[in-house]
């Protein structure tokens, strides 16, 4: 049987690396969950862009789609409220929302004044300022889909 001082020595060797161990497994498992949530945001935030990406195009289109795209830029905006910071934000609603409202209402124009050649050109004038605010995105988001800081 071993003696009390050797159990003491042994106790007070073992407790430290035991604490030692469970803090280095709470350290690695800190820094998977800090690694998944960046995942988790840049997945949201991407699925996002894509989104407005995708209504930006169907406004290069000559007729509405079925939806509307103003619709589904302000729902994709209810959306993005949580994901970006306000400059980004009102990036959004002054380069595409607003435009897409825009460009909707005179499509409409458009359609009720069987042609109107001045309001082709007006629409055709909101294309190109669309075609600027897509060739923005990349230097708009791209701070925010980034997973590691080079």
């Amino acid at each position: 049987m071993p003696d009390a001082s050797a159990t003491t020595a042994l106790a007070a060797f073992l407790t430290p690396t035991v604490a030692l161990v469970g803090a280095a497994i709470a350290w690695h498992n800190m820094r998977i969950a800090k690694h998944k949530i960046k995942i988790d945001l840049f997945e949201k935030r991407l699925e996002v862009v894509n989104e407005l990406q995708e209504v930006i195009t169907q406004m290069y289109a000559r007729v509405l789609p079925r939806n509307d795209p103003y619709v589904e830029c302000l729902a994709i905006i209810k959306k993005a409220q949580w994901l970006f910071p306000n400059n980004v934000m009102v990036w959004i609603e002054r380069n595409v929302s607003m435009l897409i409202r825009d460009m909707v209402i005179k499509i409409g124009e458009i359609e009720v004044a069987d042609d109107d050649k001045a309001l082709r050109q007006e629409l055709s004038e909101m294309r190109k300022r669309l075609v600027e605010s897509d060739n923005q995105f990349h230097w708009v988001f791209s701070a925010y889909l980034e997973l590691y800081k080079h």
